[in-house]
């Protein structure tokens, strides 16, 4: 499937499915390859190989979801739901169990490299932990009274952490586990992605489908509704995905399954919907297009045409 929006200079690709009905929670780009992560009852990975082919890398345990892939040291990690254990891929199908988060921890969410050091956020009880080789990970502080740490990322040199619960954003202090709240996002859910863009940081929400810029201390700009670009107003929409593509800020949006792209201001363009699905849950750039990961199983490629 290809069609093309002329308004908007867009071509958006079907590029495969990852199991019929599995949420491509997650993408990342290693070695120069892009792989995708599955939720609902697969916990696999695969490998895109072109065209429509995706190639099975490995089921991770028991688990049924793969929430998050990051790179670190050369190596590619992966956050599931196994009771908080991550994995990480040593080339075949071969997975190492590289430790569980602390007792409580159901899922990791988010994965993220800071300072040379991965760090992984839980959710059950909404701590932040620091990898330190082997099968050892140091919890770095809890948020809180959140249970969910949604998302990571670094800015300005320092780590930021998105949460559920109350859709508040907290900044690291290195070294200790001491965490500052940075401000609560209007009147939002939980703060489900976190990206830096033109020197600023954004956040996407739940709740309304907000985004929102920082501006320092505790306050955060509302820069747009995306709902209010399909006319639908008040019906718990999501923005699970950030990311830069070719200088501009694309966002992935839940029900339905819709991308934008940030124009200024409070302004945003819907650039497409993909096709039948309706979350778009990751977006990650790769080979100069920016991929699209979707609840029921399909990527996307998405790219401008000038």
């Amino acid at each position: 499937m290809k069609k093309e929006n002329k308004k908007t200079n867009i071509i958006i690709t079907e590029v495969g499915e990852l199991g019929e009905n599995a949420d491509v929670h997650c993408l990342a780009v290693y070695n120069g390859k892009l792989y995708g992560g599955t939720k609902f009852f697969l916990g696999k990975i695969f490998r895109y190989e072109g065209g429509t082919t995706w190639k099975e890398v490995g089921k991770l345990g028991a688990s049924s979801y793969v929430y998050s892939l990051a790179v670190y040291n050369g190596k590619l990690y992966a956050g599931t739901d196994d009771f908080g254990k991550v994995y990480r891929y040593e080339g075949g199908k071969t997975w190492t169990n590289v430790g569980q988060l602390g007792l409580g921890e159901f899922g990791v969410e988010a994965l993220t490299v800071y300072n040379g050091k991965l760090y992984a956020g839980a959710h059950g009880k909404g701590r932040v932990y620091r990898y330190e080789g082997g099968t050892t990970w140091k919890e770095v502080g809890r948020l809180e009274v959140s249970s969910y740490v949604y998302s990571l990322t670094v800015y300005n040199n320092r780590l930021y952490a998105g949460t559920g619960d109350f859709g508040k954003v907290y900044r690291y202090y290195e070294g200790g586990t001491t965490w500052e709240e940075v401000g609560k996002l209007g009147l939002e859910f939980s703060v489900e992605a976190l990206t830096v863009y033109n020197g600023k940081l954004y956040a996407g929400t739940y709740g309304k489908g907000k985004v929102f810029r920082y501006e320092g201390g505790t306050t955060w700009k509302e820069v747009g509704t995306t709902w209010e670009k399909v006319g639908k107003i008040d019906l718990g929409f999501t923005i699970y995905s950030l990311a830069v593509y070719n200088g501009k800020l694309y966002a992935g949006f839940g029900n339905p399954s819709r991308v934008y792209r940030y124009e200024g201001g409070t302004i945003w363009t819907e650039v497409g919907r993909l096709e039948v699905s309706s979350y778009v849950y990751s977006l990650t750039v790769y080979n100069n297009r920016l991929y699209a990961g979707t609840n029921l199983g399909k990527v996307y490629s998405i790219q401008e045409t000038i």
